[in-house]
């Protein structure tokens, strides 16, 4: 009889221990599957603004203006996971849905022009091929994925850069086809978190004058510089100089202590071309204006 009571108290115990075992694993089972919950979350950049540098807001601009969105998406450890970059006229243009797994992120977008390609290094180091700054438009944030994520965020896009302007006029040479510049002061990468350069360093490039046909007069030829600033204002200098397809130099100019700000276009108007004279080295008049940029005046 001993030897019945303790088979049944054996089975008893084995029993008691499967069941025991069995809700850890599916405790721990459902702690798991959670862990590796994932969320799909859909953002709308809904426009790019202007802004004062108060952060008051001067105006918005339709995402029309822009040839480009992108958004990429970097895991904690800043290693890029996932970007996705539009081209206007897309059908979803402005709207980018993505699925995470639960975890921390961060999340960069931007708005831009020209067809350069972007290269996501990191949140702090964004750039462009060839070394090219474009009008560009960013915004950057930290989002937590989990069950209680918003599925749904709208996101407005910030001007990053600062811009330099030339106005030639009083006539332009015929032979003139290109201008080569070098950019001091300024950056070639964009750090979204800060929203300033992610480095200080020389920046060179080339300007094509439109061609014959496209060139409506031959009295003036405007160009246009962008770069990323060190900070929200600095000053930066351009070697400009005005070049023949067959290398030959015809001008060159340097526009020293340029004064330059985020969301601000500096633009200097004058004849490039003229040879100085004596008392008057520059011979350019600086405006700080433009319909889409903040406006203030000077005159040197």
């Amino acid at each position: 009889m001993k030897r019945v009571f303790y088979f049944i108290g054996c089975l008893t115990a084995a029993a008691s221990l499967a069941l025991t075992t069995s809700c850890s694993n599916d405790s721990t089972s459902g702690i798991e599957e959670q862990q590796k919950g994932n969320v799909k979350i859909s953002f709308n950049i809904t426009n790019y603004m202007q802004y004062n540098m108060d952060e008051v807001t001067r105006a918005s601009s339709s995402l029309s203006n822009l040839a480009h969105l992108a958004l990429a998406v970097f895991d904690s450890e800043g290693k890029l996971v996932n970007e996705n970059i539009q081209t206007n006229g897309e059908k979803e243009y402005g709207n980018f849905t993505t699925t995470l797994p639960y975890g921390t992120y961060t999340l960069v977008f931007l708005g831009y022009n020209k067809d350069n390609e972007v290269i996501f290094t990191s949140p702090t180091d964004i750039s462009f091929s060839d070394n090219y700054v474009p009008n560009c438009f960013s915004a950057a944030m930290s989002l937590t994925v989990d069950a209680n994520t918003t599925t749904t965020q709208n996101i407005t896009l910030k001007r990053a850069v600062g811009a330099f302007q030339v106005v030639c006029t009083g006539g332009v040479p015929d032979e003139m086809t290109v201008m080569n510049y070098t950019a001091f002061g300024g950056g070639t990468s964009l750090n979204a978190i800060t929203g300033h350069a992610t480095e200080v360093k020389p920046r060179t490039g080339s300007i094509r004058r439109p061609s014959s046909a496209s060139i409506t007069s031959k009295d003036k030829f405007t160009f246009t510089i962008y770069s990323f600033l060190p900070a929200d204002e600095c000053t930066m200098q351009f070697d400009i100089t005005a070049m023949t397809d067959e290398d030959t130099e015809i001008k060159s100019r340097s526009f020293a202590d340029v004064p330059m700000k985020l969301n601000h276009m500096s633009i200097y108007t004058g004849n490039f071309f003229k040879n100085d004279v004596e008392g008057n080295t520059n011979g350019f008049t600086l405006s700080i204006e433009d319909g889409e940029w903040i406006k203030d005046d000077f005159t040197f």
